[in-house]
């Protein structure tokens, strides 16, 4: 009888963390939504207004992946060559995928 009782006694402890952490891990995420999306509101805005018509999220995340292939496929790097043709065709891989997204109509 005692040993179940100070079982449940912390099994209630633990789901009382649970809660806690449960609470703090969705304050937490509502914080970082609310941070992240106000930025890229504005860049689909931007995008939207040099393509002259509706840029999705989606289709902005597609732009500047293939934006930072380019920098990472264009600036001069002192590494291998074999890094520096991956980088090339990582930049190719994602202009491919961006072209594939922006000729979806939104």
């Amino acid at each position: 009888m005692e040993n179940n009782l100070i079982l449940s006694v912390k099994a209630g402890k633990a789901f009382e963390l649970a809660e806690r952490v449960n609470g703090v891990l969705k304050a937490s995420k509502t914080v970082l939504m609310r941070a992240v999306q106000a930025p890229a509101d504005s860049l689909c805005r931007y995008y939207s207004g040099i393509f002259e018509r509706k840029v999705s999220r989606w289709q902005m995340f597609h732009l500047l992946h293939a934006q930072v292939a380019f920098v990472f496929a264009a600036c001069p790097v002192d590494g291998p060559l074999l890094l520096r043709a991956a980088c090339c065709a990582w930049f190719g891989w994602a202009v491919l995928r961006c072209r594939r997204a922006m000729s979806v109509i939104s």
